[in-house]
């Protein structure tokens, strides 16, 4: 629209009193007594112009009600108000812009909200005095105040996470709590039988975190079975496949112990290994044994109700027996040491002779053979005792009495005794007596 100067019912109006004015250049000039007001301009448009520090235009229906209106303040603030002259929209140059309703604040974009971080804030008292952001009215992040926020299904009012300042963040499933942090940790919580936290990778099930209400608390393995089980002041189980390897606690198979193996091992061999060298263990409850398990060698065997038996260099050398004990070898063999440097003995099987052997001095003091015959100081005895002796202490009675006569009933045939006249041997036929001759 254009007004031209052939309409002189508009510019005869004097300026001063108000009216229209078309200038020259076909500018539209509206006026009030001494002020310009509004007037277009053909390079920017219309402009409002006002000498005051608020300038505002108004927009009112036909029975003059006042709709809202466009306002200007102090070369600072321009925006929009509601039908009451309060703020509807308010723009701050280079600062912010604020959106409120019936004069509260409900939202602002830009500087000086009343944090720290962030660029859009929101205000205002939503339902329960919630204030906050909504997506299409399915999904909520709201808060009551500094204390506390949240973010909610708002189609089905219910909680999916929810935290509280200097205290706890919570998630939720189905609107029931399942997580929260804690000032050392975090909790998973389940109002069924059963709570489990649930470990991924590349989008796989690696296990679980599970306890149950039989005070039941471990892990579980990808198909949701035992792989560490914690019964609270009970025992805890270690689980390999589904399989019972490992027990620390009460209730094992036997009466005594606090720690138990299951499970099999090598030729059904079960137990415990120390870094792969040494292992304690055992096929079934008859047999048992300590292996070398670097050379794969026995060092210890037992077996229910019968031996034990030692090894050397994979070879059985020591085992009891229901009577003792046996010694085996080719050349079997028991040393007896002496730990303050007197002579050491050993008493050996040399291929049927058995010897008590001076292992200091070399010497063999008792051989006895196959024969029964036993040599003193002798390796070939010819007869049951034969003595190797020092000249003149070859033999000795050390106790002096003789008998009292022929008959005597003391003593047994072929035992000796002596007094300061006689030497004396019992026969068949009693008592016989040699005398001793002093005078050579």
């Amino acid at each position: 629209m254009r007004f031209r100067k052939s309409l002189p019912s508009l510019v005869k109006r004097k300026k001063e009193e108000g009216g229209f004015l078309i200038d020259e250049k076909d500018t539209i000039q509206i006026t009030s007594p001494n002020n310009v007001l509004f007037y277009s301009d053909s390079a920017l448009g219309w402009t409002v112009k006002n000498n005051n520090s608020i300038t505002t235009i108004d927009l009112k229906g036909s029975n003059n009600s006042n709709h809202g209106g466009i306002i200007g303040q102090n070369g600072e603030y321009v925006g929009l108000t509601d039908a009451f002259g309060r703020w509807a929209i308010q723009h701050r140059n280079n600062n912010y812009t604020r959106f409120y309703d019936a004069n509260e604040l409900v939202f602002h974009i830009g500087q000086g909200h009343n944090g720290s971080y962030g660029t859009v804030a929101t205000y205002g008292v939503g339902v329960g005095n919630w204030e906050g952001y909504n997506i299409n009215s399915y999904w909520a992040f709201a808060a009551p105040d500094f204390n506390s926020f949240g973010i909610m299904n708002d189609s089905d009012n219910e909680w999916m996470i929810r935290g509280v300042r200097n205290n706890a963040v919570e998630l939720y499933y189905d609107n029931l709590k399942k997580f929260n942090t804690l000032t050392d940790g975090v909790r998973v919580e389940n109002n069924g039988t059963t709570s489990r936290l649930e470990m991924y990778a590349n989008g796989g099930l690696r296990g679980n975190l599970f306890c149950d209400l039989n005070n039941n608390f471990g892990l579980l393995d990808a198909q949701n079975r035992w792989a560490v089980l914690h019964s609270n002041g009970n025992y805890t189980r270690f689980y390999d496949n589904g399989e019972l390897i490992f027990h620390i606690g009460q209730g094992l198979g036997g009466d005594y112990g606090s720690v138990s193996t299951y499970g099999n091992g090598s030729g059904g061999w079960e137990g415990y290994s120390i870094n792969g060298y040494w292992t304690f263990m055992a096929p079934d409850n008859n047999q048992f044994g300590i292996y070398n398990d670097f050379n794969n060698e026995w060092m210890i065997r037992g077996v229910a109700n019968n031996a034990i038996e030692l090894y050397y260099d994979g070879q059985k050398k020591f085992s009891t027996t229901s009577d003792g004990i046996r010694i085996e070898s080719s050349l079997p063999r028991i040393y007896l040491t002496d730990t303050n440097s007197n002579p050491d003995y050993s008493i050996a099987n040399v291929d049927g002779l058995f010897r008590i052997i001076n292992d200091t001095g070399n010497s063999v003091p008792l051989q006895i053979d196959s024969n029964g015959n036993s040599g003193f100081n002798v390796t070939n005895s010819t007869s049951r005792v034969d003595i190797n002796g020092t000249a003149m202490r070859q033999f000795r009675l050390r106790t002096s009495g003789g008998p009292t006569g022929n008959g005597d009933i003391n003593g047994q045939e072929g035992d000796f005794a002596y007094d300061d006249q006689y030497f004396y041997i019992k026969t068949g036929s009693g008592w016989g007596r040699i005398a001793l001759d002093f005078g050579f």
